[in-house]
């Protein structure tokens, strides 16, 4: 039986937390079969961003508002899926 992790609703957004690390979030990212992807740093750190075939924007980054990496699905405008990874 898959262990499905357990959802935070705050607004249109869905939040969870893996336990896990920057390392595993990046191999989320990379197992989605993504188009356009870019590599983006800044003062915070790094930052990935892809496509999905449907137009979701998906990004990776080693940071987040609780500073940690981070998978985001950003499915609309308002809308988003965030997967925080903790070890």
């Amino acid at each position: 039986m898959v262990d499905f992790p357990q959802f935070h609703q705050q607004q249109h957004r869905l939040f969870t937390t893996l336990a896990s690390n920057d390392e595993e979030a990046i191999k989320d990212f990379e197992a989605l079969e993504l188009k356009d992807i870019r590599d983006i740093s800044d003062k915070k750190g790094y930052k990935k961003l892809g496509f999905l075939n449907d137009g979701t924007t998906v990004i990776v980054r080693d940071h987040s508002n609780a500073n940690i990496p981070t998978l985001e699905m950003q499915i609309s405008k308002n809308k988003y899926i965030k997967f925080r990874y903790t070890s």
